[in-house]
């Protein structure tokens, strides 16, 4: 569980900005089943000191996506995150949420599917104020994630 709440809590801290002269124009990559932390991230031009984001990561979870779910909540709460809505449909663990994190305040969107003893985390991460901004387009592509 330790390393389970240590992924959650990169993920919602990760926010490093990304070279000026970064290209963007690219598929994203498949990876092997057996590939587990960070699998990808992709960063938009930053502002205000914070690069808008999306996170891949592969965690290893032998436990239902409910339970999942349950403790995912549980961390949002320890660490003073609002939960603006959150629930599954078809498979699919979905989130928004905001709060502050290292003086910035964020908003996030994320998604999580499990399969087999993994569960695929997609994490959208916005400044606040610039979430109609920014949104939109990392929303659509953490949307377009599927399991094959």
């Amino acid at each position: 569980m330790k390393t389970l709440a240590t992924i959650v809590l990169l993920a919602l801290t990760s926010f490093t900005a990304p070279p000026k002269d970064l290209q963007y124009d690219f598929d994203p990559p498949a990876f092997p089943a057996d590939t587990h932390g960070q699998l990808f991230h992709y960063y938009m031009p930053s502002h205000d000191n914070f690069a808008a984001n999306l996170n891949v990561m592969a965690q290893p979870y032998a436990d239902t996506l409910e339970a999942y779910d349950m403790f995912s909540r549980s961390q949002f709460k320890q660490l003073g995150l609002e939960l603006i809505s959150g629930g599954i449909e078809e498979g699919v663990l979905t989130y928004e949420y905001k709060g502050n994190t290292r003086g910035f305040e964020l908003r996030w969107y994320s998604r999580a599917f499990k399969r087999d003893e993994v569960v695929y985390l997609i994490t959208v991460t916005v400044l606040a104020d610039r979430w109609e901004e920014d949104s939109p387009v990392l929303i659509k592509s953490a949307k377009s994630f599927e399991i094959n």
